[in-house]
Order: structure tokens, then C-alpha cells, then sequence
């Protein structure tokens, strides 16, 4: 539930329909009290089954909940690489331009020293 109300609330996947505002505040509190009233449930349910049953879905819990921040982070840490990436190739853009390369950087394309002295140039 959580990932599903995360990505419509992004404006970069859903555009202009995406959820804003308090009606996004109020579908995270009615997501908070869902999911609290499941773990109630659960634990409840869980206090008469066997241990190895307990511990299966302890399991199961710790995996679901690590999927669904999985799924809510990985969109932030993909926009940053992306930013990271995008400012790398702005700098290697500016680098390899050809009127901001000095000779000391790339010698082949400076041209070669006039010697006034000889009278060559």
C-alpha cells in the first residue's frame, strides 16, 4: 500500500495527476492505520501458533517490509544517479569543448610556437 501511495504522489511518473496535499497526508494516515491494525491482527493470530510459525512470519514480515522500502527508496536513489550522471556528462561537454582546451591539456590541438627571433613567423 505504502509504494502504491508513494508513486501517485510523484508529479515525474503520474504528471499533472498526481495526489498533493492534504489529500496525500490523509491517505498516508489512513495507510498508517491499516498497516497498524493489520500488525494488531497479526500478533494476535501469531500468540497461539507454534514457534517455527512464529518465526516463519517474523520472516515474512522483515521481507515484506524491506520490499516496500526497497520500492519507496529506489526511486529517490535512481533520480540521484541520474543527477550524478547528468552532472558528470555536463563536465566531460565543457572539458572536451573545443575553445575551452588549453595546449597544456591537449597539445596536439594547440598550434605550434612561433619563433619571432628567426623571422619565421
Amino acid at each position: 500500500m505504502l509504494p502504491a501511495l508513494h508513486f501517485t504522489r510523484s508529479t515525474r511518473i503520474l504528471g499533472c495527476f498526481a495526489s498533493g496535499g492534504l489529500y496525500s497526508y490523509l491517505t498516508f494516515a489512513l495507510a498508517a492505520l491499516v498497516i497498524a491494525v493489520n500488525i494488531v491482527l497479526v500478533v494476535e493470530f501469531v500468540d497461539v501458533m507454534p514457534v517455527g510459525a512464529v518465526v516463519a512470519v517474523c520472516v515474512f514480515g522483515v521481507f515484506y517490509f524491506w520490499i516496500c522500502a526497497r520500492l519507496v527508496v529506489d526511486d529517490p536513489i535512481a533520480r540521484a544517479q541520474q543527477l550524478f550522471t547528468r552532472g558528470t556528462a555536463a563536465r566531460r561537454l565543457v572539458r572536451d569543448h573545443p575553445t575551452v582546451r588549453t595546449a597544456a591539456a591537449d597539445p596536439v590541438a594547440a598550434p605550434p610556437p612561433v619563433d619571432d627571433a628567426r623571422g619565421d613567423g
